[in-house]
């Protein structure tokens, strides 16, 4: 699970940064003037992060490659890291877009770190099956189950489904449906 950090640099601006779940910092905010902006420029990454057409790569001066992560507007939300070769810069877009879908953000100045809020299992399944490079087909195949089944998962208007179904496509992300702490009624 990545995890989102947000800092106060030394002007008092805030800063973002991206952990991988092995705690490599896999990219960088720019600088915002509140916490708050910084919070929507996570929001903007988690939005932006699975679309291929909005990573802008790079080649810096010194022959190492990098990327950028833009918003729809086309503004920079995140830098990457350098990498020696376009090949590590392909598989750090890969590890963005994986890192940032199950994230937590640690807001540092406070005792906890604040869980993101949950995405439903069709926002899920389907970014996980758009990272992964695969068609609405090619993911009932892999998970056998039908076509029908994974449309319906995915637009998440259907009341019912069943768990095992459910559970073979998500072990296809190396999850599976479990408890989740609820409020009490």
């Amino acid at each position: 699970m990545g995890k989102f950090i947000i800092s106060t640099k030394a002007n008092g601006q805030y800063q973002f940064r991206l952990a991988a779940t092995t705690g490599e910092i896999i990219l960088t905010s720019g600088s915002y003037s509140s916490k708050s902006g910084a919070l929507n420029g996570i929001s903007a990454v988690r939005s932006n992060s699975f679309r291929d057409d909005r990573y802008d790569k790079k080649v810096a001066a010194s022959g190492k490659y990098y990327f950028n992560l833009k918003g729809a507007n086309g503004e920079v939300i995140g830098t990457s890291e350098m990498y020696e070769t376009e090949t590590g810069m392909k598989a750090g877009i890969k590890s963005v877009a994986t890192n940032t879908i199950d994230s937590v953000i640690d807001e540092g100045d406070s005792e906890a770190s604040v869980e993101t809020p949950h995405v439903t299992i069709s926002e899920f399944v389907k970014n996980r099956r758009k990272q992964s490079n695969l068609s609405q087909e090619e993911l009932s195949l892999k998970a056998g189950v039908g076509v029908r089944f994974v449309r319906e998962l995915e637009a998440g208007d259907k009341q019912t489904l069943r768990i095992d179904k459910v559970n073979q496509v998500l072990q296809l992300f190396g999850f599976r449906l479990g408890p989740v702490p609820g409020t009490k009624k």
